[in-house]
């Protein structure tokens, strides 16, 4: 438990990504579990030069991105993104994600989780890297993180 969410872990995690975009939050509904979410990349979306070609927002805890080039694989690129919404296992961790910035590569450990708060309908980690849309991010809860570079 954490405070009043019980946070039920589903799987063992482990991801290195580069971090396309952060987003931090204060005021929604689980901003005191999850005080961030970074959209990150994979595989072709980890390389710089192709993540530089799109442009990536949050809003509401979606991460919207988009790119103009009709060159693009865009559907191969939409399999190597995800929104993580980031549960800091410790403080000392929460300040770490804090520091994560844009273009850093970072690697993670912890659990992907189901999260379960009165009033709340379960937020559940999707469970698959190559889902996309509604359900598609990974609720983690992160007991370690390193920048790479």
């Amino acid at each position: 438990m954490v405070g009043n969410a019980k946070i039920e872990p589903l799987a063992t995690y482990r991801i290195k990504a580069r971090v396309l975009h952060a987003e931090r939050y204060r005021f929604d509904g689980v901003a005191d579990l999850a005080p961030l979410d970074l959209g990150v990349g994979w595989g072709l979306m980890s390389d710089q030069a192709m993540a530089s070609r799109s442009t990536f927002s949050n809003a509401t805890r979606f991460l919207s991105w988009h790119c103009s080039d009709p060159e693009f694989p865009g559907e191969a690129a939409s399999r190597c993104i995800s929104n993580m919404h980031l549960l800091p296992a410790t403080d000392r961790v929460r300040d770490r994600l804090l520091e994560v910035r844009e273009g850093q590569i970072v690697q993670m450990a912890g659990y992907l989780v189901q999260v379960d708060r009165p009033g709340m309908n379960p937020w559940t980690s999707s469970m698959s890297r190559v889902d996309t849309g509604n359900g598609a991010c990974e609720i983690m809860w992160v007991e370690s993180i390193s920048v790479v570079r």
